[in-house]
């Protein structure tokens, strides 16, 4: 994984703030997840976007399984890192 810059402080008069930065989030498989497919667990416990938006993010490689491109066939395994 790519190792993010330091953030950067603005400051204004007596406060400080942080500029808006991209962070890169990382989990483990859940044994709950192993054999499934990615598309199909992202789908089904992460309500927060329609199924569709993950599919969309596994294909273009926001979302990756153990640094590479999911090839749209492979299950989860216990250790692959997402």
């Amino acid at each position: 994984m790519a190792q993010q810059p330091p953030p950067t402080y603005v400051f204004t008069g007596d406060r400080r703030r942080i500029e808006p930065y991209v962070y890169a989030y990382t989990m483990h498989c859940k044994g709950r997840w192993c054999g499934r497919k990615p598309d199909e667990v992202f789908g089904t416990e992460f309500k927060m976007n329609p199924p569709s938006y993950y599919e969309e993010a596994l294909r273009d490689g926001r979302i990756t399984v153990n640094d590479a491109l999911w090839d749209g066939q492979s299950t989860l395994r216990q250790g692959d890192v997402i």
